[in-house]
């Protein structure tokens, strides 16, 4: 598990690069798919496809986007 500073640094990265940028899919690359909590990954895309990134920040070591 990785320090509050890797993560910390982590956002600071993805806030430069993301934020305002448009979602246009999300994938599952090693097919774990229990990421997705009670939703499937296709009913997961049809919620957040076209939608804009408008903040990154954390809340402990999880990474949360806005």
């Amino acid at each position: 598990m990785p320090e509050l500073p890797e993560v910390q640094t982590v956002v600071n990265n993805l806030s430069n690069i993301l934020t305002n940028r448009i979602i246009k899919k999300v994938e599952s690359p090693n097919q774990y798919h229990k990421v997705f909590s009670n939703i499937s990954l296709l009913d997961f895309n049809k919620n957040i496809v076209n939608s804009k990134i408008k903040k990154i920040n954390r809340k402990g070591k999880y990474i949360i986007f806005e």
